[in-house]
């Protein structure tokens, strides 16, 4: 499973972390490990297409007002990080 993982350090790993500490918008995504929000949403569709990363179901405003989609990791990866 970890062969489809992000290399250390890399955005996508970057994102990973961020989003084991709770579920997060793109934009709120780029805050916490200091990337521009364009950068943060592609690497992120990535791990969504990869199936590491869900849709959480809820939205929350930005500081543009407008909703954005709150992502969370998917519970086999979380399941996966725990184990390992």
């Amino acid at each position: 499973m970890n062969e489809h993982l992000p290399q250390p350090g890399t955005t996508g790993a970057r994102i990973l972390l961020a989003l084991e500490l709770s579920p997060l918008t793109d934009e709120e995504i780029g805050l916490v490990i200091k990337r521009a929000t364009r950068s943060i949403t592609a690497r992120r569709g990535e791990l969504v297409h990869k199936g590491w990363v869900e849709n959480s179901g809820k939205k929350r405003l930005g500081d543009s007002g407008a909703s954005a989609i709150v992502w969370q990791l998917k519970e086999v990866f979380v399941s996966f990080t725990r184990t390992s």
